[in-house]
Parts: C-alpha cells; structure tokens; sequence
C-alpha cells in the first residue's frame, strides 16, 4: 500500500504538474520521481509510523483498504481533466491493478495461521489455517499466481 501510495503520487506530479504530453518522457520522469520518493519516504515512514507498517498491521484491514482507494481515487479524479487519454487509461488501470492486487494479498493472507485483523487495532483475527507463512505450499501457490499474473500482463500489454 505504501509503495502504490508512492507510485500514485509520482505519476501525478510527473504528469500534471510537469505537464508532459510525450509517453515516453512521462513514463521516464514517473520512475526518476517514484524512486526519488520510494527512498526518502522508507526512510521517514520506518522513523515515523512503524506500528503501521507491521505486516497484517493497519494497511491489512478494511479501514486501510478504504484509506488506500480514497487517496488513489482523489489523484485519479483530480487529474481526469488534467491528463491526456492515454495517461488516463495507464492511470486507470493502475489504480484497478493495485486493488486487485492488494485485496488478492489480504486475501491470501487469511488462508495462513497468522491471518488477518479487518478491524485493526482490535486484536479479533479471520484466519483459515490453510496456509503456513514460508511452507512448500505457499511458495508454490505464489509462484503459480506470479506466473499468471506475468501471463495476463503480457496478454494485455500485446493486445
């Protein structure tokens, strides 16, 4: 969530602010600026807000997840008048494949012994013990996903 927050905020200062019509330059100054925020915010967020960022913390309830689409949901609307069709679309399916993505970890996170707390920071868990962290089971499970994903992403990059 923290990275898609970072990734979100770079594509819409690299586009409305710096005002590039060109993909290619965009999607050149998007990284440059991304990376520039991905460091300086690991930094300040592991210093500032570290009970947050415990994994099945904050970002894995369902107040986190709303949070998550409220900030993605203002940088897309904000830019809608702002940014060309193409940079719509890319944003677009950005803020689809960060929910998708997002909600199918969560998800998996529930079918592990550890679990999940939805209302944190209630202690109350959903857990399905299915899964243990690290076993040969997950590992598999995560690579057939990785595999599908990579297929899906490739089907739609060439169509």
């Amino acid at each position: 969530p923290i990275i898609s927050l970072i990734l979100s905020f770079s594509f819409y200062y690299s586009s409305i602010y710096l005002r590039l019509k060109d993909f290619k330059t965009s999607c050149i100054v998007f990284l440059v600026i991304f990376l520039f925020f991905l460091v300086l915010l690991t930094f300040i967020l592991k210093k500032v807000i570290n009970p947050f960022l415990v994994h099945r913390g904050f970002f894995h309830s369902i107040l986190g997840l709303v949070l998550l689409n409220f900030i993605l949901s203002s940088f897309y609307t904000i830019s809608l008048k702002q940014l060309s069709p193409n940079l719509l679309s890319l944003y677009h399916g950005f803020h689809i494949g960060i929910n998708i993505g997002y909600i199918g970890h969560v998800i998996g996170d529930i079918f592990t012994y550890q679990g999940i707390r939805p209302f944190f920071p209630i202690s109350w868990k959903i857990s399905f013990k299915i899964l243990k962290t690290n076993s040969l089971e997950e590992k598999v499970l995560f690579y057939i996903l990785s595999f599908a994903n990579i297929f899906v992403l490739f089907k739609n990059i060439l169509k």
